[in-house]
């Protein structure tokens, strides 16, 4: 069949040469697609959220119920995860698709530029105020989802709510200064990753293949990977030859990427069949500097020395830039690690409302708790802190909303009410005296 000729009212001759050279990232587009849109894994999700409905529907939950509730919450979150490999793969070729549009149009078409801001706004409010299962019923009745990915610093904007703030919090988004005096090689993984080799960024990677190994070795520094692990992790479907030898090619990439300028020791050291870190160079990791910090915060904590505790859970809320790799697809070797992260960096900042509360810095207390409300609009410790410090500001209607947001985000991603300590708190706190 042959193609129609797309209109224009421009200059044909460059309309046609756009056409032909974006012809292709298209078809690709589509093709991908409808094939991730016919995952087989992804079939059976309706019929998990009406389970899911029905099960937390019950009065009483028997044994056997339990068991099915935590089998389908396993579903679940896989059905999540290819949802989320869905949507990167569009974001990706989404931004191929701009690059390319950017490169080829002429000053005709800056017209665009008009209209974009108002689209890219509205993708950077990603799905807030939309909850898991709303979201997913949405797609499965061919609604849209809008599933843009989250702007860096959406977490710690203000939020929208009637409560006196403080002034924004001082964030790092890059890897601080210190560690390029006193490393050499710098990994931030606490987010996007980011990485620097003496006093050069790397802002590109020439192997993909190279980076993941990167990653993987970062998450279990200290300890030797057998090569056999690293040719399963990259190249399952491969024969062991072709896996080796992709392997070896991945290993010069990588050791050409951090080699560090005037330093004779290689990063990457092979022995008795395993691969690791070379503890000759001084390498700073983010997560590890995040782990130290909290200990110290956690051990001021309790030893009653607020300053210190605020200072060392706000430095450690600083590195937190995002989730464990997170513009990466999802990956079952750093998943579990990737959720532990998460729930200190939300321990942290709903141990910062608490100080902040008891000391009376009513304002700080509210906003340290909702930068952990929003990043889990289910933790209830995180509302009920909330809670107490609206109510300590004779603000009952806050109280009120803070109880019906919990409420609101227990029944819509999970289907259940809220506990019985959040009940009675709230009961307490809008009870007449």
């Amino acid at each position: 069949m042959r193609r129609r000729k797309p209109y224009t009212r421009h200059d044909p001759v460059i309309e046609r040469d756009y056409a032909h050279r974006a012809q292709a990232q298209r078809v690709e587009t589509a093709i991908e697609g409808r094939r991730l849109g016919r995952d087989e894994r992804l079939e059976s999700l309706e019929r998990v959220l009406a389970k899911l409905r029905s099960i937390t529907g019950s009065p009483d939950l028997s044994d056997a119920a339990m068991r099915e509730l935590q089998l389908l919450r396993a579903e679940y979150l896989d059905a999540a995860a290819e949802l989320e490999a869905i949507a990167n793969s569009y974001r990706n070729v989404g931004r191929d698709l701009y690059q390319q549009i950017t490169r080829l149009r002429g000053p005709w078409e800056r017209q665009i530029d008009v209209a974009l801001p108002q689209s890219e706004s509205l993708a950077a409010s990603g799905v807030r105020g939309i909850s898991r299962i709303g979201w997913l019923q949405r797609i499965f009745r061919g609604g849209s989802a809008d599933p843009a990915p989250r702007a860096a610093a959406s977490q710690w904007a203000e939020p929208e709510r009637e409560t006196n703030t403080t002034a924004p919090l001082e964030l790092s988004f890059s890897l601080p200064a210190s560690t390029r005096d006193n490393a050499d090689v710098a990994a931030g993984i606490l987010g996007p990753l980011e990485l620097m080799v003496g006093s050069q960024p790397i802002l590109k990677w020439n192997s993909l293949k190279a980076k993941t190994l990167f990653q993987y070795f970062l998450i279990n520094e200290g300890r030797p990977v057998r090569r056999d692990v690293l040719m399963q992790l990259q190249w399952p479907d491969h024969t062991y030859n072709s896996a080796r030898n992709n392997l070896n090619v991945a290993l010069c990439a990588l050791r050409n990427t951090l080699r560090v300028p005037n330093r004779g020791a290689q990063p990457i050291i092979y022995r008795d069949g395993c691969y690791l870190l070379n503890s000759e160079v001084a390498w700073w990791i983010d997560r590890n500097e995040f782990r130290s910090i909290l200990r110290q915060a956690h051990l001021a904590f309790h030893a009653s020395q607020s300053q210190q505790a605020v200072d060392a859970y706000r430095r450690a809320v600083r590195l937190y830039r995002g989730p464990l790799f997170e513009d990466d697809p999802p990956g079952d070797w750093f998943l579990a690690e990737q959720h532990q992260l998460k729930e200190m960096y939300l321990q942290a900042l709903e141990r910062l409302a608490e100080i902040y509360c008891d000391l009376g810095e009513y304002s700080a207390a509210v906003q340290f708790g909702q930068h952990a409300t929003n990043t889990d609009p289910c933790r209830e410790s995180a509302h009920r802190v909330l809670m107490r410090c609206f109510s300590l500001q004779h603000q009952q209607q806050l109280v009120c909303r803070e109880y019906q947001s919990c409420v609101t985000a227990l029944h819509d991603e999970l289907g259940v009410p809220p506990g019985d300590e959040t009940v009675q708190l709230f009961r307490k706190l809008t009870s007449a005296p």
